[in-house]
C-alpha cells in the first residue's frame, strides 16, 4: 500500500484535489473531518472549556468554533494549547484509518493534513505532496469557504509554513494556478507519477 500525505496552505485547493483523487478510485482521508469528529466528543469539549473558559461556549453549552478561533488565533500560546488538546487524538485516528486501509489491501491511500510539515508527520507517509496556489487566490477562497474576512485568513496563515517552504519540503507538488479542469489534469499526472507511469 502506498501511503501519501497531502498538504497545502489555507485555500490552496487540497479538498478539491482530494475530490478528484476519489473520482479516480483513490481512498482519501481528510484530517479536518477527523478533527471535527474529535472536536465534538464530550471529553474534548470539556478539556477546551477548562483551558479557555466558558466564553467559548454557545447558548446550548457547546464550544462555538468561531468564538474559540477568536481566542486562539490572537495568541500563539493559546493556539498551541488547543493543538495540544486536539492533535494527539486526531493523529491516533489517522493511524487507525491507515491500519484499516492496510487490512483492506487498499493499493493507495491519501491523507490530507493541513499541518503535515508543521507537526513533523512526514514519517507516517511514503511520499508527501504539496498543493501550491497564488496567495491572493488562497486568501479569497479561504475567506469564502470559512465565511470570515480576508484579514482573518491572513492572521491564520501566519501560523502555517509558507507555500514556498511546503513545496521545498514535499516530494511532489501539484500546481493549482488555473482552472478546475487544469487541476484535474495535474491530479491525473500525480497519480501516474505515484504509480510509476512517468
Amino acid at each position: 500500500m502506498l501511503v501519501i500525505g497531502l498538504t497545502g496552505g489555507m485555500g490552496s485547493g487540497k479538498s478539491t484535489v482530494g475530490h478528484y483523487l476519489e473520482k479516480l478510485g483513490v481512498k482519501v482521508i481528510e484530517a479536518d473531518d477527523l478533527a471535527h469528529e474529535c472536536f465534538n466528543k464530550k471529553w474534548i469539549q470539556e478539556k477546551i472549556v477548562r483551558a479557555f473558559g466558558k466564553k467559548v461556549l454557545d447558548s446550548s453549552g457547546k464550544v462555538h468554533k468561531k468564538k474559540l478561533a477568536g481566542v486562539v488565533f490572537q495568541d500563539q500560546e493559546k493556539l498551541r494549547r488547543l493543538e495540544g488538546i486536539l492533535h494527539p487524538p486526531v493523529i491516533q485516528e489517522i493511524k487507525k484509518e491507515l491500519l484499516a486501509a492496510k487490512r483492506k489491501l487498499d493499493p493507495m491511500i491519501v491523507v490530507i493534513i493541513p499541518l503535515l510539515f508543521e507537526k513533523h508527520l512526514e514519517k507516517l507517509f511514503d511520499k508527501t505532496v504539496a498543493v501550491a496556489s497564488p496567495k491572493r487566490l488562497r486568501i479569497l477562497r479561504a475567506a469564502r469557504g470559512l465565511k470570515i474576512k480576508p484579514s482573518e485568513v491572513t492572521v491564520r496563515m501566519q501560523y502555517q509554513l509558507s507555500s514556498a517552504v511546503q513545496q521545498k519540503m514535499a516530494d511532489l507538488v501539484i500546481r493549482n494556478y488555473g482552472t478546475k479542469r487544469q487541476l484535474k489534469k495535474e491530479v491525473e499526472k500525480l497519480i501516474n507519477k505515484l504509480k510509476g507511469g512517468e
